[in-house]
């Protein structure tokens, strides 16, 4: 089973990291301040951001360093993505000369991020965090609910969480019964990536969520029937969607809606939609590798466990 989170508290050092693109600078120094407002103690490499790179927020050897340094100090509790774009995947190397971490950290982030949490799931059995960026914490893409909502998941970590207003997308997910299970997932694309690797994401007798930006209608159909035919989604228990932005046509039309109600009317489990997670104004915390229950009912809704 994997390990609880530690709540933190006034004092606690939080590492921040970049693992795969920069931010804006002024972004950066804003959400350092307002976890120093929160009473932590962010800690940021000085060398964070190079220009030495042409898709990353610096070279793959000095990401990495800054990475497993954080990963394996005795000194934080916590671990912070500034942001996500690219670069994560090209940080495995690295990872796998590393022997597993004595100590399970809170490692926080989503989206390209995605391809590390997966990497500590399949490899480490670690829980991990799906949620905000440091650069969001300033407010300006994030709303502040979701915001205090992220503050108040840092000091209590462990409570069970309850999302509700759930929308059923086929017939099986309107049948009335309990579903058990890991919640394991993040960013759709992401999570396609993986497949043919070692760290391939699976999510038979999992409960998967997921999310995405960007990605036209033809294009979200074509990743879903590639990991429907790599038996990525061969056994789960259910799917429920959390927020799927973007992807406007040339003209202005939007077909991702469509490509996302064929695929849940083609598979053989629940999907579901409605998660307050992902590329949006809300991005709740979602402490993946956690255990859940999705009950079906008139009103369906998804209960995490962060101790389980």
């Amino acid at each position: 089973m994997p390990t609880s989170f530690e709540p933190l508290r006034p004092g606690d050092i939080i590492d921040v990291v970049a693992p795969a693109s920069r931010c804006d600078l002024v972004d950066l120094e804003q959400g350092i301040i307002e976890l120093e407002k929160w009473g932590y103690r962010p800690r940021v490499p000085k060398n964070i951001f190079s220009k030495k790179s042409r898709f990353c927020s610096n070279l793959d050897e000095v990401r990495a360093k800054h990475l497993i340094d954080a990963l394996t100090n005795d000194h934080s509790k916590a671990i912070f993505c500034v942001r996500g774009g690219y670069g994560s995947q090209r940080l495995i190397p690295y990872l796998k000369k590393l022997k597993k971490p004595k100590k399970q950290k809170m490692f926080v982030g989503f989206s390209d991020i995605t391809y590390l949490h997966q990497y500590f799931i399949r490899q480490w059995g670690w829980r991990v965090v799906h949620g905000p960026f440091v650069c969001e914490l300033n407010g300006g893409s994030l709303s502040s609910s979701s915001i205090q909502n992220f503050r108040k998941f840092l000091e209590h970590p462990s409570q069970e969480m309850r999302f509700r207003h759930l929308q059923p997308l086929n017939g099986l997910a309107l049948k009335r019964k309990n579903i058990k299970g890991r919640l394991v997932g993040g960013n759709l694309s992401l999570l396609q990536t993986t497949a043919g690797t070692k760290h391939t994401f699976y999510g038979k007798n999992k409960i998967v969520f997921f999310e995405e930006v960007g990605e036209r209608g033809y294009a979200l159909d074509r990743i879903l029937n590639h990991m429907l035919l790599a038996d990525q989604f061969k056994g789960v228990k259910a799917i429920v969607l959390g927020s799927v932005t973007g992807g406007d046509e040339p003209d202005g039309k939007n077909f991702t809606s469509v490509a996302i109600k064929d695929f849940a009317k083609s598979v053989d489990f629940p999907v579901l939609k409605g998660l307050p997670c992902g590329h949006g104004k809300r991005n709740l915390p979602l402490p993946l590798n956690s255990l859940a229950e999705l009950k079906l009912a008139t009103k369906p809704e998804l209960l995490v466990f962060p101790k389980g």
